[in-house]
């Protein structure tokens, strides 16, 4: 009898994002066994150049589309487990690496990260007819109910839900909250998209708040020095943030801030926080109320004032409750073993 072969199209960091951090997971746990054939998609590139095209980068996405082929055609796998993208260019390319499973009827496991996927296939009829022909003898995985509940509605599919997860657990327990005054963190891409500049505008206005900012530039670099250098006793800028340093920021602060003006998918930096038992202060965008319900305060976008106050006054009356929320919902849901489990899982789910 001839053994069931999985073909695996992954794209690894660099650069680092949440999709190639969550395939480096998979990656790590299936690469050593016989079963499973991985092909490194390498579209090279810094994160910066996500969405651009370039006669280089239409080069490597060619290459890795013939070498995509050669193992298709080489090893005949029975599926075939690939994320999608959510740009035109990048549907063609997932198409034209797809194309050997179309024609031969290999079965498909499509992974959608984010909601970006809904609006352009309402509005490009070319990402709507690709992503028609792909979803045929597939299914698909999203990262939360909310994302569920709309993928199924508008293509017409029944999703399995696979939360995001940490490559590594978290070596430290939550201490109790600041009594001096309230340690706010942010870690993440800063723009005005991500909502930072609200956010440090309305910690600016708040009495006994000093807020943390870490991570990459990603708009407006001279209004956000400036912003920082106005207020330099009440925010503290500290660049990117390895992973040493994040969870050295993690044990020291009090609540995770996410004010994104995004659809967000499952942040990483949410699964972070919750490892280290923070309670979180978030935007109402993609799946972040999915996450936090239980382990934090969810507002409307964009954030004031106003609404940092009444979160803090929330989040500080139940400080014990939430951070202990927040451990559990990361142990029950977003550790790195549930994901692999489950993951492992929905690969059996029959088609």
């Amino acid at each position: 009898m001839s053994r069931r072969l999985r073909l695996f199209l992954l794209e690894l960091p660099p650069p680092m994002h949440g999709m190639t951090y969550i395939n480096k997971i998979i990656y790590d746990d299936i690469n050593k066994d016989p079963n499973i054939l991985v092909f490194k998609l390498e579209y090279g590139g810094n994160i910066d150049d996500i969405g651009k095209k370039s006669i280089y980068r239409i080069l490597k996405n060619l290459i890795s589309m013939l070498g995509v082929w050669s193992v298709f055609l080489l090893h005949r796998p029975n599926t075939v487990y690939s994320v999608l993208s959510a740009t035109n260019f990048g549907i063609v390319r997932d198409f034209l690496n797809l194309l050997p499973a179309v024609v031969f009827g290999i079965k498909k496991t499509l992974h959608l990260h984010g909601f970006t996927y809904f609006d352009i296939y309402h509005k490009s009829k070319i990402y709507r007819t690709i992503f028609d022909i792909l979803k045929k003898n597939s299914k698909f995985i999203v990262l939360c109910d909310k994302q569920k509940k709309i993928a199924d509605g508008l293509f017409g599919i029944n999703s399995f839900i696979l939360p995001n997860c940490l490559r590594e657990n978290a070596k430290a327990k939550r201490r109790d909250k600041h009594n001096e005054y309230l340690k706010l963190l942010y870690i993440g891409n800063i723009s005005k998209a991500k909502g930072v500049f609200d956010l440090v505008k309305a910690v600016c206005l708040m009495d006994n708040v000093k807020l943390t900012i870490a991570g990459q530039v990603w708009t407006d670099s001279k209004e956000f020095e400036l912003l920082i250098q106005n207020n330099a006793e009440k925010v503290n800028f500290v660049g990117f943030a390895d992973e040493n340093l994040k969870r050295e920021l993690f044990a020291s602060h009090d609540i995770f801030c996410l004010p994104s003006n995004l659809e967000e998918g499952s942040p990483i930096s949410i699964i972070e926080a919750m490892s280290f038992g923070m309670p979180i202060l978030a935007s109402n965008k993609g799946c972040v109320p999915d996450m936090i319900l239980r382990c934090g305060f969810v507002f409307e976008a964009p954030i004031s004032s106003d609404i940092l106050d009444n979160a803090i006054t929330y989040i500080t009356s139940n400080y014990e409750k939430l951070s202990a929320a927040s451990l559990r919902e990361y142990e029950g849901k977003y550790s790195r073993e549930v994901f692999i489990k489950n993951f492992k899982e929905l690969l059996c789910v029959q088609y």
